[in-house]
């Protein structure tokens, strides 16, 4: 996959065009799969957001799957092998924290619960603005020594599981099957088609098997923890969901203008328009 080259342009300086700023591409240093579903020595590196990237966020109606496949544009490989999607929803986070270069960021969220008001339940849905360090972010880590986890039926069988990657689940979205955890399992098969593997699946009996197969989906599930906030009005806690679609997170910022930066307001005097320039 290339990656998409990230430009700043920044206009004309002495009539002559600036060039812009190279590719900004950052390497990521852990990941909760621990790199165990891609060949050793991988690297994965990711760019920030361009502000072009942001306009396309804001403006378009993405689908939950054309939005991974756009995502994933800034995202590189160097193995080739496809991106596990609980490492994306990861590095998800990161090119957001990333394009904002701050280290504390606000997670707007609305509170979910209800307050008794004169024997009523009345929806709190307090608007909140809480601030989040980038250090507070965890993950759960892929608990295997070793991929893939291989598994044998009765019939002699085996099946080899991965993690999801982003194609199986871009495809289970599109087939409108991600719901589906029957279909979801057995997208996790990688060394025969998934119609193959719930074919041979479904019919699998025994406490045994059944408990095995219980495990594999419990061992193959990681990823970014949730993070608690408590609401400031009605005081009750909120789990708040990084790596929703939905989520914004939000650099924190003072009230001050900044200082050093590139925004300027008005024109030198002798820049101003003589009355002859102006129409």
């Amino acid at each position: 996959m290339q990656l998409r080259e990230v430009k700043r342009p920044i206009g004309k300086k002495n009539d002559k065009e600036v060039i812009p700023q190279p590719t900004i591409t950052l390497k990521v240093a852990k990941l909760p799969s621990g790199f165990k579903p891609y060949k050793p020595g991988t690297e994965i590196r990711y760019a920030p957001y361009s502000f072009g990237d942001i306009m396309d966020f804001a403006q378009s109606k993405f689908s939950k799957a054309d939005a991974a496949e756009h995502i994933m544009e800034g995202i590189e490989v160097s193995s080739g092998e496809d991106l596990a999607y609980f490492d994306y929803l990861y590095i998800g986070i990161l090119r957001r924290l990333a394009t904002f270069e701050a280290d504390a960021f606000n997670i707007p969220f609305t509170c979910p619960h209800f307050d008794v008001v004169e024997d009523k339940e009345v929806p709190c849905n307090e608007k909140n603005k809480p601030t989040l360090m980038a250090n507070e972010i965890s993950f759960d880590e892929l608990n295997t020594e070793a991929l893939p986890v291989i598994y044998t039926d009765d019939a002699g069988n085996d099946f080899h599981f991965m993690p999801l990657s982003v194609t199986e689940w871009v495809k289970l979205v599109r087939a409108g099957k991600l719901e589906d955890k029957k279909e979801v399992f057995a997208s996790l098969v990688v060394n025969m088609s998934r119609d193959k593997a719930l074919k041979l699946l479904n019919p699998i009996i025994g406490a045994q098997n059944i408990e095995d197969l219980t495990q594999i989906d419990k061992i193959l599930y990681f990823g970014v923890e949730t993070i608690q906030f408590k609401c400031s009005k009605c005081g009750k806690k909120v789990n708040v969901d990084l790596t929703g679609v939905d989520t914004i997170i939000q650099p924190f910022r003072t009230d001050k203008l900044p200082t050093g930066s590139r925004i300027r307001f008005g024109l030198p005097a002798d820049s101003q328009p003589s009355p002859d320039q102006e129409s």
